[in-house]
């Protein structure tokens, strides 16, 4: 072969792979910017629980599922005929793009109508971006290039191309576009795609630069002994499984933070892309992290050591990156060759799409709490390859035994925060030390993990459920009941004994915002009538008297029971006025109904993590529709991570409203109040003027981002101090 012979195939080769890394990039990338993009649409319908977000990847990992057990049957087929018959997968669903929400898809169960409406709306498009990953793969295997023998790192290009597509929505397309122009630049890159597999397919069938027999190529020495299929599906069960816990348990008991929902599917790509590069040897040194990460996650996880928010966020993630590369390399280290590749990823996605249902759709069934991710923990530590030891004799081993026992009892039977830390960090250092064994290692764990969740000194729980919305607590602190979700209270009540004070405290407490504009309408001779969209307690309740009403919008039956049970909390029950309850999306039901409240209190953003679509332009202006014509409109914005007042102001300027500002703090005198921030808006001058009359209340300024339902920007707001 000539010099420009030489010059010319290694082009060919350069292009040749330039080409396939391109579609692996850009098909993966689309599949991880579909995703947000698709959940963004369902908010006005199904609200912003955490729930939504995991029941949506439960349906994206089918489709996943699905498309890599349609890219395994099509080896059977002809080349030729498998190409064009990919391309015609992919091209057809460019008829139903751009997407958009469907209507008419109604369902009594929440889960069931998300999996409905997704499949609908996204299904044939992300169907066939599915196949792209297996099939790219096993095309590249089939080429005449020199590292067609091993085709996975484009696995790893796809990964990357995941996680960029991942990122680009929240800080890219979600700030620059609307809903609609979001799905014509997915629209865009979709057919994009399509070209380049085009021309893939025109390659082939024109040059023909393939191997007729790849199953003759010499499989290299780590694809000689492939692991076994129960192998695969367990190692990719573990990280998609631990991966919805973390998520669950950061979003939920440490801080509903914007985009935290985000970062553990990025460490969860980006373990994909490390361990798939196909070179380092960096297995044991992650294996032995793992092993001494997973003691204080344990620890943390069961509610020891959670206050300090940097650790509580940072164990959780740093343990679940090194858990979902320990195993994901693992797999990589017993691929098989390139003529088991598409039953390879079959059986991975098998494991991940087990994860993601055990972790979405089984444990929010069977646990109270987020008790999967403590269990996830623990079968992490059974990724742990085995290290050998020095021998240690017998009478070392069962004194290590007897200190490691003590340490576990007396931290359960220790008075302090601080002393059960240390004494369940011992127990750890003890465990970490004297168990060279994987089984070992994990049996400590559970123990570590059993007498750490028993309850120490401070709190009592009185009641608790998870649904499909939230994960919920009433607790016993002191004097006070306290509703909480997560972290985040949604109400409080003193008790004395046996016997509950009426009168309202925490962010309700008649000193602040909301109690003063409460008080004015309680001074009016006619009666009122309140809205109020979230219930949490109830305590609002206890700001009406004989002859005036009072309906509360809550979406979810279990903070209703809990306000019901006059042993948790009484507003409901000993208001003087009259109360009603209405199940359902606050939105959803305003319209339905169409009151005509003199007050509607919006109160769903006490949370961190905010229902978005009941804050947007269309939701104001129902509201306003829902109050009479001198009625106001009254919004909750405390938040510890969102500065929600610069989005409702623009709003409240948009539509020319009169609007008022109040960002409380209590005095010392104010025992049980809370601060907090609320906005008074509302077309009457004189209305809003009455209703605010206070020095806590100010003007408000209408220059922040206007949010539609077309359009939001929750990065804008984030307070990243």
């Amino acid at each position: 072969m000539t010099t420009q012979s030489l010059v010319d195939q290694r082009r060919s080769w350069a292009a040749l792979l330039g080409t396939y890394v391109t579609v692996s990039f850009i098909s993966a990338g689309l599949v991880f910017l579909v995703q947000p993009m698709a959940t963004r649409l369902l908010l006005p319908r199904f609200g912003g629980s955490a729930a939504v977000w995991n029941t949506a990847m439960v349906v994206f990992q089918s489709l996943l599922l699905g498309g890599y057990l349609f890219a395994h049957a099509m080896v059977r087929l002809a080349p030729g005929m498998r190409r064009l018959i990919q391309l015609l997968v992919v091209g057809v669903p460019i008829l139903t793009l751009p997407f958009s929400l469907p209507g008419g898809l109604t369902e009594e169960s929440p889960t069931l109508a998300v999996i409905l409406t997704l499949s609908v709306m996204v299904g044939a498009p992300y169907f066939a971006l599915t196949t792209m990953s297996p099939t790219i793969q096993r095309w590249f295997g089939e080429t005449n290039h020199p590292l067609a023998h091993n085709p996975y790192p484009l696995y790893a290009a796809g990964n990357a191309g995941s996680i960029i597509g991942l990122l680009a929505y929240p800080l890219i397309l979600e700030p620059l576009f609307d809903l609609r122009r979001q799905a014509v630049a997915f629209m865009v890159g979709y057919v994009v795609l399509a070209v380049l597999l085009g021309l893939i397919v025109w390659f082939y069938l024109s040059r023909r630069e393939v191997r007729t027999n790849i199953a003759a190529v010499a499989p290299s020495a780590a694809e000689a002994a492939p692991i076994s299929a129960g192998r695969i599906i367990y190692l990719s069960f573990i990280p998609s499984f631990l991966l919805l816990g973390v998520t669950r348990h950061i979003s939920t008991d440490v801080a509903a933070f914007p985009l935290l929902w985000i970062v553990p599917l990025v460490m969860y790509l980006g373990s994909f892309v490390v361990s798939f590069r196909g070179d380092g040897q960096a297995l044991p040194i992650a294996g032995r992290a793992l092993r001494l990460v997973l003691i204080p996650a344990v620890i943390i996880a069961t509610g020891a050591a959670s206050r300090v928010l940097a650790v509580a966020i940072t164990i959780p993630m740093v343990v679940f990156a090194l858990a979902a590369y320990v195993a994901h390399r693992q797999l990589y280290d017993g691929r098989p060759g390139v003529d088991g590749l598409t039953r390879f990823y079959l059986l991975l996605s098998v494991g991940g799409l087990l994860g993601g249902i055990a972790g979405a759709l089984v444990a929010p069934v069977a646990f109270n709490s987020i008790l999967e991710y403590p269990i996830g923990l623990v079968l992490a530590a059974t990724l742990l390859v085995p290290q050998r030891i020095a021998a240690l004799r017998l009478s070392t081993r069962l004194l290590a035994l007897v200190l490691f026992v003590s340490a576990l009892g007396l931290g359960a039977l220790a008075g302090t925060d601080l002393s059960r830390l240390l004494l369940f960090g011992l127990a750890g250092v003890i465990a970490y030390a004297w168990s060279g064994r994987a089984w070992v290692f994990t049996a400590a764990l559970v123990l570590i993990a059993l007498i750490v969740a028993q309850p120490g000194a401070g709190s009592k729980v009185l009641a608790a459920e998870r649904t499909f919305y939230g994960v919920y607590q009433v607790r016993e602190l002191s004097d006070v009941h306290v509703l909480l979700s997560g972290t985040t209270i949604h109400g409080a009540q003193i008790w004395v004994g046996d016997e509950a004070d009426p009168a309202a405290i925490g962010y309700y407490d008649v000193a602040g915002p909301v109690g003063h504009v409460l008080a004015h309408y309680a001074d009016r001779p006619e009666p009122i009538d309140v809205g109020v969209v979230g219930l949490g307690a109830g305590a609002l309740a206890a700001y009406v008297d004989e002859g005036d009403s009072m309906t509360f919008y809550e979406i979810d039956e279990a903070v209703v029971a809990f306000a019901k049970d006059p042993k948790l909390f009484t507003y409901l029950s000993s208001s003087g006025g009259s109360i009603g309850v209405v199940l359902g999306d606050g939105r959803i039901e305003l319209e339905r109904i169409a009151p005509k409240h003199d007050v509607l209190i919006i109160d769903a953003f006490s949370s961190d993590s905010i229902p978005i679509h009941l804050m947007t332009l269309e939701a104001v202006e129902l509201y306003l529709d829902s109050v009479k014509a001198d009625g106001i409109v009254v919004f909750h914005i405390s938040n510890r991570h969102l500065a929600l007042e610069p989005v409702v102001g623009r709003i409240g300027a948009e539509l020319g409203l009169e609007r008022r500002v109040a960002a409380f703090q209590p005095s010392a005198e104010d025992t049980y109040a809370s601060p907090s921030i609320w906005v008074v808006m509302g077309r009457s001058e004189a209305a809003v003027a009455a209703a605010t009359d206070h020095p806590m209340w100010t003007g408000m300024a209408g220059d922040g981002p206007l949010w539609t339902d077309n359009y939001s920007n929750v990065v804008s707001v984030i307070r990243w101090k």
